[in-house]
């Protein structure tokens, strides 16, 4: 049987209801409950947190209030010891996911472990209407890229 969900329903927690459902360890941290609510997914697999975010912004401030752009946003963020470690990891990721961005957050100077944000981010149309087993199936492919850009492997553990 194949679930169906609309794409303007894929608030974070749909997503975790998703995942939740097949048996993820999974957590929904809610930031701000009154709507529109914003909340993460954070899904352990593999030996790491994982983050997702169902995102929601104005396609324009001026238009009817029912036009949106609607994506996921599945995000790693990973600490790195050196330099050259992360511009491996960084250029290695930009092969393997195209449309993935990667943020250095922290210190400057690498003089402690610096952690590297990375975003892939999957647009989506409002009206569609998507298999839930297709978000499972893009949180393994960005993981295993993810974790092949690391040098680890990618276990597919529920």
């Amino acid at each position: 049987m194949v679930n169906l969900v609309q794409a303007n329903e894929l608030t974070s927690r749909k997503i975790y209801k998703i995942f939740k459902s097949n048996n993820f360890n999974c957590q929904l941290n809610i930031f701000k409950a009154s709507p529109p609510e914003l909340a993460t997914v954070w899904i352990h697999n593999g030996g790491m947190w994982w983050m997702i975010e169902g995102v929601w912004r104005n396609q324009n401030h001026e238009s009817d209030q029912d036009e949106y752009e609607i994506d996921i946003q599945f995000k790693a963020q990973i600490l790195f010891e050196d330099r050259n470690s992360c511009k491996l990891v960084i250029n290695r990721i930009s092969k393997l996911l195209l449309g993935a961005k990667t943020y250095l957050c922290g210190s400057k100077d690498f003089s402690r472990p610096v952690p590297l944000l990375i975003i892939h981010t999957i647009p989506l149309i409002s009206d569609d209407e998507i298999e839930e087993q297709l978000i499972m199936n893009q949180f393994y492919q960005f993981k295993s890229a993810v974790c092949h850009s690391i040098g680890c492997e990618a276990k597919q553990e529920n």
